[in-house]
C-alpha cells in the first residue's frame, strides 16, 4: 500500500522542517504500530511525505483491502 500524507508541505512551510521531520518520525511509529500488522509486514519511508506498507501475509488485493479500511481514518 502507498500512503501519502495529504498537506506535507503546508506543515514545512508553517512550521518548518524540524516539526515536519516529527511528524514523519511520528507517523512511521504509528503505522509501524498497526494492530493489523504482522512482525513480517514493512513499513518504509520512499520520499518526502510517502510511505509503503508491503504486507507479507495479505493473499489478495481483497485482503489488503481491508487493512486498508480499517486504518483508513489514521
Amino acid at each position: 500500500m502507498l500512503i501519502d500524507l495529504d498537506g506535507f508541505r503546508r506543515v514545512i512551510d508553517t512550521l518548518g522542517h524540524e516539526q515536519g521531520d516529527r511528524l514523519l518520525e511520528s507517523v512511521a511509529h504509528r503505522l509501524q504500530t498497526l494492530s493489523s500488522l504482522t512482525p513480517e509486514d514493512l513499513v518504509g519511508r520512499l520520499g518526502a511525505d510517502d510511505f509503503v506498507v508491503v504486507l507479507h501475509t495479505a493473499n489478495s488485493q481483497r485482503s489488503a483491502a481491508v487493512v486498508a479500511e480499517v486504518h483508513a481514518a489514521f
